[in-house]
């Protein structure tokens, strides 16, 4: 479903009437990166500037708001390291250590209940019960 999600969300994001897109968040899904001196190229001319802190996409840079370490432990435990680079960042950098893969974000995909739910498992226990929460699956089931 990761590598998918941005194109459901661009079609469940349309006027229905209109046919316009009603907005652009942003969701980049990476599962082949390389180690460069000073930077970790992402694919499509996106680089990490490590030492800055800062995204690269083409010439133009952006500040990176959270960087987010997801890993499970050998029991099979959830582990989440979240560090704040820079408050007023606009993309955030989510990485799946234990899966080699990493995600770029916006607010709207950090704080979407997708993201929240099977990346960090975090849900509203009022609303949601896991049936399984493992590296290999998610499944919640709805207590309404």
């Amino acid at each position: 479903m990761m590598r998918i999600l941005a194109t459901v969300k661009m079609f469940s994001n349309l006027n229905l009437k209109t046919g316009k897109q009603l907005g652009k968040p942003f969701f980049y899904y990476i599962d082949n990166f390389k180690q460069e001196k000073d930077a970790l190229l992402l694919g499509h001319n996106i680089r990490w500037l490590t030492k800055e802190n800062k995204l690269q996409f083409g010439n133009h840079k952006a500040d990176i708001g959270k960087f987010i370490a997801a890993r499970y432990s050998k029991k099979g435990k959830l582990i989440i390291d979240e560090k704040v680079l820079n408050a007023s960042g606009k993309y955030h950098i989510i990485h799946m250590n234990s899966y080699r893969k990493f995600l770029i974000v916006d607010d709207y995909y950090l704080n979407s209940l997708f993201i929240q739910m099977f990346v960090f498992e975090r849900y509203d226990k009022s609303l949601f019960e896991p049936v399984i929460l493992s590296p290999f699956s998610k499944i919640y089931k709805l207590k309404i």
